[in-house]
């Protein structure tokens, strides 16, 4: 079977790697997915995944005070 070219779709994360890399709760990670401020992705019945991409896009820097 030819192999298709598609994009790598990087590296997924669990909902506890997830609050590990932010040093946040799990309940954190677990409430940005539900209010939609993080995609995350259902890959079994309980087991959801975060592509780390998408998990790093949501930090947004402080801007400095003048």
């Amino acid at each position: 079977m030819p192999q298709q070219n598609r994009a790598p779709i990087g590296r997924f994360v669990s909902v506890n790697e997830a609050a590990a890399i932010l040093d946040v709760s799990t309940r954190s990670v677990r409430t940005w997915i539900a209010d939609g401020t993080l995609p995350a992705y259902r890959v079994a019945h309980k087991v959801v995944r975060i592509r780390e991409s998408e998990l790093l896009a949501i930090l947004s820097p402080i801007p400095a005070a003048d």
